[in-house]
């Protein structure tokens, strides 16, 4: 009677033990690697410049910083963090870029922002830097 007892105290106990672990698997994906510049590949002279060329369309005159700056209305297109927020909202398209919501909001005669006018060189600049990959150059 006490050996059964114990066996069944010993099963018990056992059955706690092997029921009562638990794992917390923490799945860290692994980063996309960062893109080194080829050195073979050399830089092209003629590639449309985000920060030279992109970013003062959105700036000069607070012509988008007015509403789009810090604090203002998303995207905030001030030089410091334009890049990160045109491409964290989603708001180019490399694989089709003349469906890119920020091009179709800069383009001259179709701008969602009347307000605002661009002119046609400007909108295709934008257009040109989508379609060179949206470098942040």
């Amino acid at each position: 009677m006490k050996k059964s007892i114990y066996i069944l105290i010993l099963v018990f106990v056992g059955l706690m033990v092997v029921t009562g672990c638990e794992y917390d698997f923490i799945y860290h994906p692994t980063p996309p690697p960062i893109e080194e510049p080829d050195p073979d590949d050399p830089v092209d002279p003629n590639a449309t410049s985000f920060s030279t060329m992109i970013v003062p369309i959105f700036t000069t005159g607070n012509r988008c910083t007015s509403c789009h700056g810090d604090g203002g209305t998303r995207p905030y297109l001030t030089a410091a963090k334009a890049y990160s927020e045109i491409t964290s909202m989603g708001l180019v398209n490399t694989a089709n870029p003349a469906t890119s919501k920020l091009y179709t909001y800069v383009k001259a005669g179709t701008s969602t922002h009347a307000w605002k006018k661009f002119v046609d060189s400007q909108s295709e600049l934008v257009l040109k830097w989508i379609t060179e990959g949206a470098k942040n150059n």
